[in-house]
């Protein structure tokens, strides 16, 4: 009988073996049922949480064509950690005569609902406990006045810096007073964008190596003027950063997950009765006045900043 196989991980903190390693799994499980391997299709450091997977759309659509009855995996964790998609999929595959194997769950089996049902459930929970766990351990850090991840223009991030602690970065630090300075004169976002790619200034996240080449090509065009203006209810932008005052703020919103598909999120901002907020005077960029001015919108204060050497 004719099968395939799907090999996953969900991280890049993961080893990319770890696809190789599935593989060889399921072609020993292959060959203890006797079924003979034609395809194999994988996804790195992709969450099982969510069907937009390259390789598992290129395995359905192999199984709609009919191009093998058996899928292969080492464990049903590695096709589904939703139990909404888990069951959908189920449905149509056994509806079109296919049968899923991994070293414990044979959907040819009577009794395979019971035991899919379980493996189904543990997997889409210990997803939300580890979204719980990483964010019980982010509150204790902040609560503790330590850094938790992340990068902010103007700063070094504590994992890049020689002290474990996030630092100010001497040059960024520059800009952020000069964006502040401008601003509170009457310049708009939109002129300091242009003035600072004038002047071949490195926009936030220029040198940053993301995975996305959307988001590389899109830092790489320079300054917008949304960088700096943001939003202020959300916190965003430069000119609402509250680091450069020394203001640190932890758990401002909260991305919601679909429990649907764990890729489509919801932004919500979350009251200030569960914000984590510690004062870090070595983190100032610029004196209060200026940021002030800035949040009155005078555009009449003139400041020194530039001339103004954080603590």
């Amino acid at each position: 009988m004719k099968a395939a196989i799907y090999a996953r991980y969900s991280t890049e903190l993961q080893s990319a073996d770890s696809i190789g390693d599935q593989f060889r799994v399921c072609e020993r499980l292959a060959a203890r049922h006797g079924f003979t391997v034609g395809k194999r299709f994988s996804d790195a450091a992709i969450t099982g949480g969510t069907a937009e997977r390259p390789g598992y759309q290129e395995l359905l659509r192999g199984a709609r064509a009919k191009e093998f009855k058996i899928i292969l995996a080492e464990d049903t964790s590695r096709l589904w950690r939703s139990l909404p998609e888990q069951w959908r999929a189920v449905a149509e595959l056994l509806d079109a005569g296919l049968h899923i194997v991994t070293q414990d769950i044979d959907t040819r089996s009577e009794n395979f609902k019971i035991l899919l049902s379980m493996h189904g459930a543990m997997a889409d929970m210990y997803r939300d406990q580890i979204a719980y766990r990483t964010r019980r351990g982010l509150e204790g850090k902040a609560r503790s006045g330590k850094p938790t991840g992340g990068r902010a223009f103007g700063y070094i991030a504590a994992r890049d810096s020689a002290t474990g602690q996030r630092e100010i970065h001497t040059d960024q630090a520059g800009t952020v007073r000069l964006i502040f300075q401008w601003y509170a004169e009457g310049k708009s976002p939109r002129w300091i964008a242009g003035e600072l790619n004038r002047r071949g200034v490195p926009s936030p996240g220029a040198s940053w190596n993301r995975t996305s080449e959307r988001l590389n090509s899109k830092r790489k065009r320079g300054w917008v003027s949304t960088a700096i203006h943001g939003d202020r209810k959300r916190g965003t932008g430069i000119l609402n950063n509250r680091a450069y005052i020394g203001e640190i703020v932890w758990n401002r919103s909260t991305w919601k997950r679909s429990v649907a598909d764990s890729k489509q999120r919801r932004w919500e901002l979350n009251d200030d009765s569960v914000l984590v907020k510690h004062h870090e005077e070595r983190l100032r960029i610029f004196p209060q006045d200026l940021w002030d001015a800035v949040r009155r919108g005078s555009g009449k204060l003139r400041v020194r900043a530039q001339t103004f050497v954080p603590r």
